[in-house]
């Protein structure tokens, strides 16, 4: 195996001076390796470390995808010491203790199964329970496949179950075998799993798309984990890693797309799920093994989730960092001025530092409870970071990114990714450097005394003069309501705008009337809003009829569905246009079993044109 720190460190040791200068903004940070150009393209789901050879000394594990063949890595100071081959992309990878006292081992998440490595070697495949896959759908193949019913019985009967159900909750195989055409394809496809699988053909309609592991009943670094995994229908099982057996399964309303947890899974436990559907679903379990769930909405996606021991900080779309407590309230958010790329848990145990690493494009911030810290620049695109053991220091930053080098003034993207490794000094003190939210003037409390002279005279008058203070309201109160009757009399009877009545039910209108005369058109869009009941409507016209005529006076409405806009047409005709009047025309919308209209409104006609011909 090659180091992949000294293939290109001839190119990146030139003289930098933007280098130097961050070398000496970033005191607290010292930075111990950086490859610009190591071939690897990885996401932060597939990146983890872990002590993997069991001598205390954390390595760097990770899935490159740059080329066709996937492979897993385990890299030692950017060196690469180890790796296997993974035939599909990973949803993401963990490291977890299976047995106390022996070295961990690396779990990938691929399609619907575990895949656990041990010593960087295939060592066991789990594969989830069918719990999402319906029994009658098995026996439907099985039938198939021992040729007692024919393809296209087959394909009707997926079809039924597609109409059941979804085409999501059915198979792969089923879902494949639904977009053929013909029955001869249908049958080719039966004859030749046939020949692959025999009498029986294994059914999956299980992607995982995410994975985290949470202890089982202990703290300690080397205690046994339990793996949780999501999947795309909206399951979490808990995995237990020792015996390779499912020891809870539970059903939530989305798709998973990131896991964090906290706790221990026998004791008391939290799994903080952000799904898909931009909601945030919170899973408590007790000493007793009760479950209960909590949903957060949000507005916006959320990019990242983590904890500063006392809180969960997520960072959503909208550029904003939300701070709630651990059963999921909301305390406080921050407006950022960039967007996040991504974010960690930052822990410094010798001076007692907890906080989240909030990682920019080109720099990271520490923020310790509300404030930022410290800042780490870099002269590179950032895609990703991790904090935690690295080697034999307990406090790393490893910073993966897209790196872009320069010559002269243009900038050429690169086509392979970089690794930074920071290791935070051990003397730096962090302190507060800027203050985020309100100043620290709108905290100081303002010399009021608890009754002012202006109250006391307040309190005197009003205790003097109760019945004339109470006369004015009456009196007030009176013409107010007079002033409203006698507006809405003459909205009513002169305006023209449109008046929803008392019992009005949940109705967009809009009228508009076209032509230059004598004839007209009056065109009515109707939108339902809401849900409406089955009651029989009219459409009703009040007009002069010595002056107009129109077409229908009446229209009946058809039934109407909700979110649906359907448009009435009606022909009106001006009979004198040589008088150049203009007539008013009432529009009313009338529903079975109510004396009063459910809407109503009233217009000029415009001056007619006189006809021509």
């Amino acid at each position: 195996m090659g180091s992949l720190a000294a293939m290109h460190y001839p190119a990146s040791s030139r003289h930098n001076p933007l280098q130097d200068q961050l070398r000496g903004q970033d005191r607290r940070w010292v930075r111990a390796l950086w490859e610009p150009m190591t071939g690897i393209y990885t996401s932060k789901d597939c990146v983890s470390t872990g002590d993997i050879s069991g001598n205390n000394d954390f390595k760097l594990v990770l899935v490159d995808s740059a080329s066709d063949q996937n492979k897993l890595l385990l890299l030692k100071d950017l060196t690469i010491i180890g790796d296997s081959a993974v035939s599909e992309t990973p949803a993401g990878i963990v490291v977890f203790v299976s047995d106390p006292g022996h070295s961990p081992c690396v779990g990938v998440v691929i399609s619907g199964s575990l895949l656990v490595y041990r010593n960087m070697k295939p060592y066991y495949r789990f594969n989830l329970p069918q719990n999402d896959l319906d029994p009658i759908e098995n026996e439907f193949w099985d039938s198939a496949m021992t040729r007692k019913i024919t393809p296209k019985e087959l394909f009707d009967a997926l079809t039924a179950l597609k109409q059941k159900h979804s085409i999501a909750r059915l198979s792969f195989h089923s879902q494949d075998f639904l977009t053929l055409s013909t029955d001869e394809l249908r049958q080719k496809a039966i004859s030749q799993l046939i020949s692959n699988h025999g009498d029986h053909v294994n059914l999956s309609n299980i992607t995982i798309t995410c994975v985290t592991t949470i202890k089982k009943n202990s703290t300690e670094r080397t205690e046994t984990d339990v793996v949780i995994v999501g999947t795309e229908l909206g399951s979490i099982y808990y995995i237990d890693i020792q015996a390779y057996n499912i020891l809870h399964y539970c059903k939530i309303k989305g798709t998973p797309d990131k896991l964090f947890s906290m706790g221990q899974f026998e004791l008391e436990s939290r799994l903080f799920i952000c799904t898909r559907e931009s909601d945030i679903i919170v899973l408590k379990r007790s000493t007793r093994g009760e479950q209960t769930e909590h949903i957060i909405p949000m507005r916006y996606p959320i990019i990242s989730i983590a904890s500063n021991m006392t809180n969960i900080i997520m960072a959503s779309r909208s550029d904003t960092l939300i701070f709630c407590t651990m059963k999921g309230k909301k305390l406080s958010e921050i407006k950022l001025t960039e967007a996040v790329v991504d974010m960690e848990s930052f822990w410094f145990e010798p001076r007692q530092y907890n906080g989240i690493l909030v990682a920019f494009k080109n720099h990271i911030d520490i923020y310790l409870d509300h404030h930022v810290v410290d800042t780490l620049k870099v002269d590179y695109e950032i895609n990703w970071i991790k904090y935690g053991r690295y080697g034999r220091e307990e406090a790393v930053l490893i910073v993966g990114s897209n790196y872009s080098p320069r010559f002269g003034n243009e900038k050429v993207k690169n086509t392979t990714g970089g690794i930074g490794v920071y290791i935070f000094r051990r003397t730096s003190i962090l302190t507060i450097k800027e203050e985020v939210g309100a100043p620290a003037s709108q905290t100081h409390r303002l010399n009021i005394p608890k009754k002012t002279k202006v109250y006391v005279d307040q309190t005197l008058r009003e205790r003097n003069n109760v019945q004339k203070i109470h006369a004015t309201f009456q009196r007030d109160l009176y013409l107010l309501r007079l002033h409203i009757t006698k507006a809405f009399a003459e909205l009513t009877s002169k305006n023209s705008g449109m008046v929803p009545t008392k019992e009005s039910e949940k109705l967009d209108v809009n009228l508009e009337v076209n032509g230059f005369g004598p004839s007209f058109r009056i065109n009515i869009s109707i939108k339902i809003a809401g849900e409406m009941s089955a009651k029989q409507r009219w459409i009703a016209f009040s007009y002069d009829k010595e002056e107009y005529s129109i077409e229908r006076e009446l229209i009946l409405m058809p039934r109407l569905v909700s979110e649906a806009e359907i448009t009435f047409t009606n022909e009106i005709r001006c009979k004198n246009p040589e008088k150049g009047a203009q007539g008013e025309v009432k529009v009313y919308i009338l529903s079975e079993g109510r004396r009063a209209p459910l809407w109503m409104t009233s217009f000029e006609m415009p001056i007619s044109e006189q006809n021509l011909i």
